[in-house]
């Protein structure tokens, strides 16, 4: 905790002594399931702690997205910053979030003086344009609701970037605690759309690095490849990652490629930009002087060393990176965009729809420049969040839809309550 406080004391939003202080991570996210049903959930752990969901995250409340309303999770959110609040002051509060007098017989001093402040708040879009209303997103003219493209100060998020919500009449609410997430940022969509492109290349000529009697057959053997390298790596592969890039799509070439989430989760990505690392720069040796591949490979080089330079194995203090590997994230994510750009130009140019830029390749500069030099991002990523999420929808599926939110509670209290009774038996 000292070293994550060594990174963010001399934030303007901190002034308080942090001996006895500990940054909160706040994260929300919808869980949808069958028959079209989903859930909100929000759970909030602390910032230095990376260990499963059941001890390291505590469950805010879940709600079904059928039964409450933007009136019933603004009310819900009136309830978690103020007990936010009562976390930073360190004491027991006797008024409710309206200021009405709220007695629960209890006063004084909350944990022997221990206080807690919010350092992050995270979730994918759509929650975070949920949870702030915000008025910019990814397909208005301003693509970035923290930045917009230009530097924005808090004054400016609060009057300019959103409309009026719980989370900003934080007290000490800065722009910088609405963070990007390194999983639905480079896991979830980077990798997949450049894995997309390249696979499409590498598969479009008999002489490519996969057999197969046409570009079909060649992506199935791709994926026996690939499927094989995910079980030696002891990764369950649940989807054919080439079944988005096969058919019509492929044929027609009408939209840019890519592999959706139900097709490569996270853990798959990883291993996908390090395999096609491999294969292209073979392709690169095979073919000297071809730009064009050499391009391709860059990308995915890039992509392993952005991964690698974040990684907990390597010589980074727990839950912040050393000098070198923050330098060695941000000129990897320098790299990986200009052989990227070259390669849309490129595309574009032949009149091919492949390579794709998106506004996370944006938001990937966030990650490198922003985020890295106050946190390590695949700590703060939200791995284990999603999997709490996960959690919480099983307990949310079996729960009656009027009781939901009360019965989800109880049941994760219950498990979490005998867990921890037993790790102390122990």
């Amino acid at each position: 905790m000292a070293d994550f406080w060594d990174r963010n004391s001399s934030t303007e939003w901190f002034d308080m002594d942090l001996k006895k202080t500990v940054p909160l991570v706040l994260h929300g996210d919808d869980a949808e399931c069958h028959r079209r049903r989903s859930f909100m959930v929000v759970t909030w752990g602390s910032a230095v702690v990376h260990a499963t969901p059941w001890d390291s995250k505590f469950v805010v409340y879940v709600g079904d997205n059928s039964q409450c309303d933007e009136n019933c999770y603004t009310a819900l959110d009136m309830w978690t910053t103020w007990s936010l609040v009562e976390l930073m002051l360190g004491h027991w509060l006797d008024v409710d979030p309206w200021g009405r007098p709220f007695n629960r017989g209890k006063k004084g001093t909350i944990a022997n003086g221990w206080r807690a402040v919010l350092a992050f708040h995270k979730g994918d879009e759509k929650y975070m344009q949920k949870a702030y209303h915000m008025i910019n997103s990814a397909t208005s003219k301003n693509i970035c609701f923290v930045c917009q493209v230009w530097m924005m100060t808090t004054s400016d998020f609060i009057l300019n970037g959103c409309r009026a919500n719980p989370f900003i009449r934080l007290p000490g609410f800065h722009i910088s605690m609405v963070t990007n997430d390194w999983l639905h940022i480079i896991d979830l969509t980077l990798i997949p759309d450049a894995a997309a492109s390249a696979l499409l290349e590498l598969t479009e000529n008999s002489n490519g690095p996969f057999p197969g009697r046409d570009q079909d057959d060649r992506l199935r053997a791709a994926y026996v490849q690939f499927s094989a390298l995910c079980k030696q790596h002891n990764i369950s592969h649940f989807a054919h990652v080439s079944k988005q890039l096969t058919g019509e799509t492929k044929k027609n070439n009408v939209q840019f490629p890519t592999i959706a989430q139900k097709h490569m989760n996270g853990a798959e990505a990883v291993v996908m930009a390090k395999w096609l690392m491999g294969i292209c720069l073979a392709e690169a040796a095979r073919n000297p002087g071809d730009v064009h591949s050499a391009l391709r490979a860059v990308v995915f080089i890039n992509l392993a060393q952005m991964r690698d330079a974040i990684s907990l194995k390597r010589d980074n203090p727990f839950c912040t990176l050393s000098e070198a590997n923050i330098q060695k994230l941000q000129q990897s994510n320098y790299l990986y965009h200009s052989a990227l750009n070259s390669l849309a130009v490129e595309a574009i140019d032949h009149g091919r729809l492949l390579w794709k830029i998106r506004p996370k390749v944006h938001k990937a500069d966030h990650l490198a420049f922003d985020l890295a030099p106050r946190v390590n991002p695949l700590v703060l990523s939200c791995y284990m969040d999603e999997d709490a999420v996960g959690k919480m929808k099983r307990l949310a599926m079996k729960s009656h839809p009027q009781q939901l939110g009360r019965q989800v509670l109880a049941r994760y209290a219950a498990y979490v309550c005998c867990r921890w009774l037993r790790m102390l038996e122990r």
